[in-house]
């Protein structure tokens, strides 16, 4: 929600990784790693999205972030 609703991606990204943290078979999972990766890049850039990309990819590979994920990975860095 505080990435959606006033646009704090610093926040946001504290929660995702909170839930990331605390739910660890959270059916949310999925969701939570994309939108973490997602902001990332837009807040840090490429290099610091590119981890969350390769372990997104790792743990879901057929995930609703995958794409974003694959075109992060290749990026020239």
């Amino acid at each position: 929600m505080a990435e959606d609703g006033d646009g704090d991606l610093a926040g946001a990204l504290a929660w995702y990784g909170r839930y990331l943290d605390d739910a660890s078979g959270g059916a949310f999972r999925d969701e939570a790693l994309g939108r973490k990766m997602a902001a990332t890049l837009r807040l840090h850039g490429q290099g610091r999205a590119r981890p969350l990309a390769e372990e997104y990819l790792r743990r879901f590979p057929g995930g609703s972030y995958a794409t974003p994920a694959r075109a992060i990975l290749a990026a020239p860095k």
